[in-house]
């Protein structure tokens, strides 16, 4: 867990997050050449859905010291056919598309605040962002 914290001001903004890492990113890149694929179990996919906090998945390159995030939720609230397919599969695990753009940096961490900043809600087979 992540907490973003202020300058000294403590708000309980929560970033959740599963941290993998790789020295060998090309294999994960897709064809694109925009987003990298990584497998995450149904399982933690669903505790993450589920969480009021963001849940993040972090990809640390260990090869070039980049680490790229991908908000799980976001990524199911852009792609709601994705959940239903997850919720369908009789598989244990999932192929997701971390964007290459999506870069833990200490210059722009803008993104990261405002994942810390949200607040989510599962209901009904969905997730919203409120």
């Amino acid at each position: 867990m992540l907490e973003y914290i202020d300058e000294n001001n403590w708000h309980n903004c929560i970033i959740q997050g599963q941290v993998k890492g790789t020295k060998t990113p090309e294999s994960y890149l897709l064809k694109d050449g925009k987003h990298f694929s990584y497998k995450l179990e149904k399982k933690y996919i669903n505790y993450a859905l589920r969480s009021s906090n963001a849940s993040v998945l972090f990809l640390c390159d260990l090869k070039n010291d980049i680490v790229y995030f991908l908000p799980i939720q976001d990524y199911f609230i852009e792609n709601p056919d994705k959940y239903v397919n997850l919720a369908n599969a009789e598989t244990e695990s999932m192929m997701l598309h971390i964007p290459i753009g999506n870069i833990v940096s200490r210059i722009d961490d803008s993104k990261l605040c405002k994942l810390a900043n949200a607040t989510y809600l599962f209901k009904d087979g969905k997730v919203v962002r409120i």
